[in-house]
């Protein structure tokens, strides 16, 4: 009995020791089981966030990466917020607030590729200029991981507003999406490459075909199969796509002109010419009547047309201010200008002049800035001139290499300061009212 009674102790005790066993199974196994799934999950974080990383660093040596850690440093509008692991986007009428962003170091010699990385499929971006002009719209990459890849390309130059160095490398980012209040960004990631515009061989020959032209203020006629082609305009022009980098050598253009038209014409072959940053250089770029004055500036008047200096300087209605004037003219060529062109100098009693602008002063001068009084702008270098009858035919050849003495916008030789090089083709009518058509052969460009 006595051993009857302990077995069923025994068998109690064990059942009971069972039944807390199973409890604490119960409990402990959900919260070890989280736990595991929990380092479970942030290994895959870890591991989809490092090839992630390199995915971005793949993209070159030079990039920029706007993630949740920054965003807010540089796009502060209140629609923007930095999520723990994503940018957040809230949208109005399925449009974002524009990023703006200005690059440096960089040169209009180069493209910029932006890749946006999201789990959204459904979005799009488009990149604009301070003009409003858009120069460029998103398009879908293949995936990675889980993530879709939004990319754009534009070449860095389109950035670029002659006379205005504030606007350069500097544009607008905008995001739209429809039927969503907001949108989510994993990263938006900025590289950069040479442009496969800019011909930077130390030697060759380089013809220049339709498909290598912008053509301005006229009408592609035909393209024959030797590569020639026609042109009709009142007052056409066309330059190269291709800018040609210029060092020591020389460079010999040439190229077959013939009036295929009814009307007379006259026409300029030439050159527009750019700085290392692929800058527009042209005749503003350098000093009136090649006079070195550099002139201090009293007062100004933030809103106001005009502003005073220290004396009375060689002026012409049309020429510009430059800015940053040196008196050993290492500004020239100068690229930074007040806005606006002169309308007028007045001489005062005390020897001082006031300066008035067609424009009003911005808020960029100040007591002690030093100015000088440049050319008005024309952006061509003009090598050779001939007016042609209809029927009649020239060949037009010009050689020119950089001369780092010289400091003007002349056929002469390329200025110092002048890193790259567009052929150009003007074509006026001596009709203003009659269009003229010109043929096009043999454009070529030795070096």
């Amino acid at each position: 009995m006595s051993y009857k009674n302990n077995l069923t102790s025994r068998e109690v005790f064990s059942c009971r020791f069972l039944q807390r066993l199973i409890l604490f199974c119960a409990i402990v196994m959900p919260c070890v089981s989280f736990a595991q799934n929990g380092e479970n999950d942030s290994g895959i974080d870890a591991t989809e966030n490092k090839l992630l990383n390199q995915f971005i660093q793949s993209k070159g040596n030079s990039i920029i990466t706007f993630d949740a850690s920054n965003i807010k440093q540089f796009w502060i509008d209140n629609s923007v917020v930095a999520r723990k692991d994503c940018i957040e986007l809230f949208l109005k009428n399925g449009s974002s607030i524009p990023l703006k962003l200005q690059l440096a170091n960089v040169s209009g010699a180069q493209d910029c590729k932006i890749e946006v990385i999201t789990e959204m499929p459904d979005i799009a971006f488009a990149v604009s200029n301070m003009r409003m002009k858009q120069i460029s719209s998103s398009f879908q990459e293949n995936k990675f991981l889980n993530y879709d890849v939004l990319a754009s390309s534009f070449s860095l130059e389109d950035t670029l507003i002659a006379h205005t160095p504030r606007y350069n490398f500097c544009f607008l980012l905008n995001f739209n999406a429809r039927n969503c209040e907001s949108i989510k960004i994993k990263a938006i990631v900025l590289s950069f490459s040479d442009s496969k515009n800019v011909i930077s061989t130390p030697s060759g020959t380089f013809n220049l075909t339709r498909e290598d032209l912008f053509i301005n203020r006229g009408v592609l006629e035909k393209e024959d199969q030797n590569n020639s082609f026609s042109v009709t305009g009142t007052s056409s022009y066309f330059y190269s796509k291709k800018s040609f980098f210029v060092a020591d050598q020389e460079f010999t253009v040439s190229v077959k002109i013939k009036n295929a038209g009814k009307s007379a014409t006259r026409v300029h072959v030439g050159y527009m010419v750019y700085s290392d940053k692929h800058e527009l250089i042209d005749s503003g770029s350098y000093p009136y009547k090649d006079i070195n004055k550099v002139l201090n500036v009293i007062s100004s008047e933030k809103g106001g047309k005009s502003f005073i200096v220290d004396s009375y300087p060689e002026w012409a209605k049309g020429c510009h201010v430059s800015l940053n004037a040196k008196e050993d003219l290492s500004d020239i060529p100068s690229l930074s200008f007040l806005d606006g062109e002169i309308e007028d100098v007045k001489e005062l009693n005390d020897g001082r002049a006031e300066i008035i602008m067609n424009s009003p002063v911005s808020d960029v001068l100040k007591h002690g800035d030093k100015i000088r009084i440049n050319k008005s702008f024309w952006n061509f270098i003009l090598s050779g001139v001939k007016d042609l009858k209809s029927g009649e035919e020239e060949v037009f050849s010009h050689t020119i290499k950089k001369d780092n003495s010289f400091l003007r916008n002349s056929k002469e030789a390329f200025s110092r300061g002048v890193f790259y090089f567009r052929p150009v083709i003007i074509s006026n009518s001596l009709d203003s009212k009659e269009d003229n058509t010109i043929q096009i052969s043999d454009y070529t460009v030795q070096y």
